[in-house]
């Protein structure tokens, strides 16, 4: 499969997130360590489209206006790291949608791409002070336990009577406590 022909593919498998047209069925769900594979790969599209979107609104010392070497030098990695499993989680809801030899490489500018014009549309300029105060913890957190939490938080906020959740493309199973 030739470059151009596998960034045209993973477009249109992310054009079907977009309209959350997937094979999943409604009640598959993806295990705690898929959707965080899928946190991990995603994570550096989510912090590069919050710096964008609060760049007029926060002082060039605050910490997420300062993020591009965090991004680079520890979430990127990460995300390059967890990317084989993410992809499987990924082919798995969309099925033919993705075909085998995608990289990381191919993919990560068409999810940051799609993730910025979805993390764009909700960021509030006067939620970027909020923004900024989370992520100067996340960035003292590895990037297992910022996927970890945020995992956590779509299993807390599923549970929720308005599931927030309900318009991603999978479902994260819920967490089960073993004695």
């Amino acid at each position: 499969m030739t470059k151009m022909s596998k960034i045209l593919a993973g477009a249109l498998a992310l054009s079907a997130l977009a309209s959350h047209q997937t094979a999943m069925a409604q009640d598959k769900c993806v295990t705690t360590e898929e959707a965080k594979a899928v946190a991990t790969v995603v994570m550096p599209g989510i912090v590069t489209s919050l710096a964008d979107s609060c760049k007029s609104t926060l002082p060039d010392t605050a910490a997420l206006s300062q993020s591009s070497t965090f991004v680079d030098e520890v979430l990127a990695p990460a995300a390059r790291t967890a990317f084989p499993s993410a992809f499987q989680t990924f082919r798995s809801a969309f099925g033919d949608g993705l075909p085998e030899g995608l990289g990381y490489d191919d993919m990560a500018p068409l999810m940051d791409a799609f993730i910025g014009q979805e993390v764009a549309k909700g960021v509030k300029p006067e939620s970027c002070g909020a923004i900024n105060a989370l992520f100067e913890t996340v960035q003292t957190m590895t990037p297992d336990q910022t996927s970890s939490l945020l995992v956590g938080f779509f299993q807390l906020v599923a549970t929720a009577e308005e599931d927030p959740t309900k318009d991603l493309p999978f479902n994260v199973c819920p967490v089960t406590v073993s004695e």
